[in-house]
């Protein structure tokens, strides 16, 4: 999507810079998923199609854009007054998940608070690349340049390219860290569990008493404490919680 007239391209892409970006925004997320691979990300695309200035948007949970990392507070503010508008190329591109090339016309000043503000700043032009996965748009890389040429299309691309190569790291660095934490909430709960029947071995030992009674007392002292039931099987096995048969027959009672 392209919006306004063309001028002049502008420099060369670099063949080992091209590399090293795809190679940095891989490393990166597949390390973790924080601001600094965000950052890493935006500093990139700048690189490759040379502006200085961009933000990078996200979608959270709630499905709004956000504001993850941006070149200056200055800019994040400019941006995040477009997206408070709900209209703009942000929106355009979060909704089609195609990218966008947009004159910063001057004209528009009087109807439009979001390029009155931008010609204030010196802006020019702004491109828009969505951080998109298959069907799903995550959020965006919004860039805006003070030149008067407009980015060349190949540089574009790429950038494109490289946006879509650190979406899926991304995307895939969450899949991992989410089945990890989930193998660690089963490990979890299996070694609540093997507590809780050693808890309830003490119990029915000490109090002559079956299985059931025994994890009855456990979940009512649970309750009595407002502690996990795994933390109160702990105390018994420990002897730091004693059972007694009085206790037991008021439970059972």
């Amino acid at each position: 999507m392209t919006t306004g007239p063309s001028t002049s391209a502008r420099e060369d892409l670099d063949p080992e810079n091209i590399v090293e970006a795809f190679v940095e925004v891989v490393d990166v997320f597949l390390e973790s998923v924080d601001t600094n691979g965000y950052l890493t990300l935006l500093m990139r695309c700048a690189e490759l199609t040379h502006i200085e200035d961009g933000v990078l948007v996200l979608i959270d949970a709630d499905r709004r854009p956000r504001i993850a990392a941006a070149s200056s507070a200055e800019v994040a503010e400019l941006v995040t007054s477009q997206m408070a508008s709900n209209r703009g190329s942000v929106a355009g591109v979060l909704a089609s998940g195609l990218h966008c090339t947009r004159d910063i016309n001057p004209a528009d000043m009087h109807f439009d608070a979001y390029v009155a503000s931008a010609v204030s700043m010196g802006f020019r032009h702004e491109y828009v690349l969505p951080l998109r996965s298959h069907d799903d748009i995550n959020g965006a890389i919004v860039l805006l340049s003070k030149d008067e040429a407009i980015v060349d299309a190949c540089q574009l691309v790429v950038a494109q390219g490289v946006v879509d190569v650190a979406t899926s790291a991304m995307l895939q660095a969450r899949h991992i860290d989410e089945s990890r934490t989930l193998a660690r909430q089963l490990q979890d709960a299996l070694d609540s569990r093997v507590v809780i029947e050693q808890a309830k071995g003490v119990i029915a030992e000490r109090c002559e008493t079956d299985m059931s009674k025994a994890f009855q007392r456990l979940r009512q002292m649970a309750r009595e404490t407002r502690r996990p039931i795994a933390d109160v099987a702990h105390g018994v096995i420990r002897g730091d919680i004693q059972v007694s048969l009085s206790s037991l027959a008021r439970c059972a009672g």
